[in-house]
């Protein structure tokens, strides 16, 4: 058991049998870094805290920590620390890839031999040599003795060798170590889907499976996304020791979340305030800000250590930039303002906490007849997929969803009731144009869905437009490159009725840059067929609109005033204010005096 073999651990008797005293000789004998900063040595003693020093035994934990604060070289020094406290111990370091594996057993193999106090440790360089009447004759190979395998001198008989660095991918599942250290195993390549991050998750969970009894599993990285396996890690018994790049906000309990004490007592006690650097020696405010203008969600997963804002990049449709807002299905205000006043909380959509709908912040109250009002339907035949559909109009640079939804899911999308239920809905909005995509049962410029939906709206709509629209690229991001702009400019308004359309709500915040993120996204694809229809007309400001309109109206109104002076020949200056006549009532009538 690992804490057997440190169990004669004594700082008093040997300072450097405290880890962090062991890193300062590292750093200044090997590599010539000066004295570790102290976030190095919070980091160092959390590290070791359990171990060999300071507090009850702990065998599981996970430290994440600011890139470039040393981490991977400090790792590489606690695992020569182990051996000088005794050499029998096994490590096991996991790393992402076989490149990064190679480079953290060079570094061990580094401070082996730059250290002094680990000279009773480097392998004998005749312990493979075998001699024959006082000659060399043969040297012998050690399976246990590679590129990223070795043993130290003293390690004692085992077929684990001493150090092992493998990619997590790789062929360690033979191990026995006391020690396992997953170093940066979660990297964007191997977590941007569900499938990779759960085949990433499985294969690290086998470390419970290959650990001595008492030995310690060790995980440091950086999460990449909500869905991070080191959340997952924290639930099965893993506690999180957060280092980031700035103290948190003391009043905020979720910023201080899993932040480690050292930060928080240093805020309480007045030594540190919010928003300061944690590593001023290498990360000041001013090297922190050209960090934080590469890009807020880089900068708060990589130097925060928040995934809060990773949700921004990686589901970018939110819902409270939309504006939720009933309107007839011929009409709407010549002009409304987005706003977060009137959060509309109770219509429960399916969005992630703390993002709701809100009603608009202003309405104008002249209303318009709409530009245009069409109907977006994205066709399937059989499986589980819905027909897709959308209703909206145009006013004034703003796009409103009148509504929206999806039919025949698991059913016959060309079913007679169905054409018949998307005619009806066409007819009840008044829609002037219908739009099938014609990428099913079509090609460019012709659809069979359109041709079977023909006689129907013929029948319940009169003369109705049915043109079709063919559609390339990657849906996903497809559907975001037009979504995101008209979306975040506030010049989407849903009705309510759509705004309660569960699936289409799902759909549009679970939606992602990743091929196949959603299973179903039939009512979003209709949404965004509808809302690109409008796109080419979004040039304007919607208020600059207006003016122009009340502009053009109060010319039209002047015109026709000096229309009507100028024919009676009366200079509008020198004209008298119109004399009322007096009226009287004569028998239930009125008559002129």
């Amino acid at each position: 058991m690992l804490h057997q073999k440190l169990e004669h651990l004594d700082p008093s008797a040997d300072p450097l049998h405290d880890f962090r005293n062991f890193m300062y000789v590292c750093f200044t004998e090997v590599f010539k870094l000066g004295p570790p900063d102290p976030v190095q040595y919070a980091l160092a003693y959390r590290m070791a805290e359990g171990v060999g020093q300071g507090g009850p035994r702990v065998t599981r934990k996970q430290i994440q920590a600011l890139r470039g604060c040393g981490k991977s070289v400090i790792v590489c020094c606690f695992i020569a620390w182990l051996w000088y406290c005794n050499p029998t111990i096994r490590v096991v370091v996991l790393s992402s890839v076989a490149k990064k594996a190679n480079e953290l057993a060079s570094l061990v193999k580094q401070i082996l031999d730059g250290m002094e106090v680990l000279q009773h440790l480097r392998p004998d360089p005749d312990a493979d040599i075998t001699y024959r009447r006082g000659k060399k004759i043969k040297r012998l190979k050690s399976d246990k003795n590679t590129e990223d395998t070795f043993d130290v001198r003293g390690a004692g008989p085992g077929k684990d060798p001493s150090f092992a660095a493998y990619p997590v991918f790789g062929g360690w599942t033979g191990s026995h170590p006391d020690v396992i250290i997953p170093d940066d195993t979660e990297i964007p390549e191997n977590s941007l889907t569900a499938l990779k991050r759960s085949r990433l998750f499985e294969k690290l969970r086998e470390c419970e499976s290959l650990i001595m009894e008492g030995g310690l599993i060790l995980y440091m990285g950086t999460p990449q996304t909500e869905e991070s396996i080191y959340i997952k890690l924290k639930d099965q018994g893993y506690p999180i020791f957060r280092f980031p790049a700035q103290y948190p906000d003391p009043e905020s309990a979720a910023a201080c979340e899993n932040v480690d004490t050292y930060l928080l007592d240093q805020l309480r006690s007045g030594e540190a305030s919010a928003g300061d650097p944690t590593y001023p020696e290498r990360f000041p405010k001013e090297r922190l800000l050209e960090k934080r203008a590469m890009g807020l969600a880089y900068y708060n997963l990589q130097y925060l250590l928040d995934t809060t804002l990773s949700d921004i990049e990686r589901y970018p449709l939110k819902l409270r930039d939309l504006i939720v807002f009933d309107t007839p299905a011929d009409m709407a205000p010549s002009n409304i303002v987005w706003g977060t006043a009137s959060p509309l909380n109770h219509i429960d959509a399916p969005g992630f906490s703390g993002d709701v709908l809100h009603a608009p912040g202003y309405v104008e109250d002249r209303w318009l007849p709409f530009t245009n009002v069409v109907m977006y339907i994205d066709p399937k035949g059989g499986g589980a997929d819905s027909v897709g559909w959308a209703v909206g109009g145009f006013l004034n640079g703003i796009i409103y969803c009148l509504d929206a939804g999806g039919l025949a899911p698991r059913e016959d999308g060309t079913a007679e009731g169905v054409l018949i239920q998307l005619a009806k809905i066409a007819d009840t909005y008044g829609v002037k144009q219908i739009l099938v995509e014609s990428n099913w049962g079509g090609s460019t410029g012709v659809s069979a869905y359109a041709k079977l939906l023909a006689p129907h709206v013929a029948k319940w709509c009169g003369p109705v437009g049915i043109d079709t629209r063919q559609v390339k690229g990657q849906k996903e991001r497809r559907i975001l490159d037009t979504l995101e702009p008209i979306v975040h400019s506030h010049r989407l308004v849903l009705s309510e009725k759509a705004a309660r359309c569960s699936n289409l709500m799902y759909q549009f915040t679970h939606i992602t840059r990743d091929a196949g993120s959603l299973s179903h996204d039939d009512e979003l694809d209709a949404l965004h067929g509808m809302i690109n229809e409008f796109v080419g007309l979004i040039n304007l400001d919607p208020e600059v609109r207006e003016q122009q309109r009340r502009e053009s109206d109060a010319r039209a109104l002047a015109d026709e005033w000096d229309r009507e002076t100028s024919r009676h020949g009366i200079p509008m200056d020198t004209m008298s204010a119109p004399r009322q006549p007096k009226t009287r009532l004569v028998r239930g009538r009125w008559s002129r005096l």
